[in-house]
This record gives C-alpha cells, structure tokens and sequence, in this order.
C-alpha cells in the first residue's frame, strides 16, 4: 500500500499549463497515512517550550499553549510530517531526498529533531521543530 500524498495546483488553467509547465507549482496540502512496518516508535508526541504571552488572561495562555505546542510528529515516504490535531493543520519538514526510517526528537524542549533516511548513502537531518529550518546534514552515515 502506497501512501495518499494530496498537492493542490496553484491557480493556472490547462491551457497555461501545457504552455508553459515549468511554471507549474504546487503546493504540499496533506499528508494521509505513516510508516509503520519496519521502524519503532513512527508516531510521537511533540511539546515545545511554553510560547503564551504575558498577558494576565489564562484563557489566551492555555489557547496558545493548546495550539502552538502540541503536535504529533511522524513520516511517510521522504516526508515529516507535523500534526497539530486540535487545529486539524499540519507542517511539513520535506527537505529529504530518500525515504525517512527513524525520528529523535530532544528530550529538552522539543526543539530540535533528527531524522534519518533508509537508502545506499542515508543522511541524518537535525532541524529545528518551529521553523522547519534545517541546521545540519549528516551524510553517509552506516
């Protein structure tokens, strides 16, 4: 079974597509299933540090802290995926060119992630979990 991957074509008509299909984009809009057959722990629970403002309103703190710290992570194919269910959104880390196999998340505030690829010469990423910036690449790792 192959895992659904949803793209949404940006507003072009097929007419302008056939035209000019180097101009074609699209954009990742939801990701359905995960990898689960071969790798431990493929799902895992991701809380960062606390983000509420100082504002002397609890509702706000708990709103924010609800929504910008609690997200499930796990992957499918060369993607990562990040769920925030309580929103129904979801991030992605895509920077992968070979299927991903393992997830390590940071034990301190959930900032950074390591991710690693299964294939011939199989990288490490380490990213940061908020900005989905790539901080290191760790090549041909066995």
């Amino acid at each position: 079974m192959q895992p659904i991957i949803a793209y949404r074509l940006e507003s072009k008509t097929l007419t302008n597509y056939l035209r000019t299909p180097d101009e074609l984009k699209t954009k990742l809009e939801w990701v359905y299933g995960l990898r689960t057959l071969d790798c431990k722990r493929p799902i895992q629970y991701l809380v960062g540090r606390m983000q509420a403002q100082s504002t002397g309103q609890i509702d706000k703190y708990e709103k924010m802290q609800k929504l910008v710290n609690e997200e499930l992570i796990y992957f499918v194919a060369n993607v990562v995926v990040l769920l925030n269910a309580n929103i129904c959104k979801q991030r992605f880390y895509v920077q992968h060119e070979q299927e991903v196999i393992s997830c390590a998340i940071s034990n301190v505030d959930g900032g950074l992630v390591a991710t690693g690829e299964l294939g011939k010469e199989p990288a490490i990423h380490i990213w940061n979990s908020r900005t989905l910036e790539c901080h290191k690449v760790l090549k041909g790792i066995h």
